[in-house]
């Protein structure tokens, strides 16, 4: 295996972790005219999906 594919490997990780903590952490948001956006942790509950 090239060290090229191991740095590859290692940034694709990091991306992945980086995406689900951004999905994770983040809060609802309220936008013009009242147009919400549940956070995914609230839809999780909400609709008591088991992770």
């Amino acid at each position: 295996m090239a060290l090229s594919q191991i740095h590859e490997q290692d940034i694709d990780e990091a991306t992945e972790e980086a995406v689900l903590n951004s999905l994770i952490t983040a809060t609802s948001v309220v936008g013009r005219e009242g147009n919400t956006r549940p956070a995914l942790k609230d839809m999780v509950r909400d609709y008591q999906i088991k992770l």
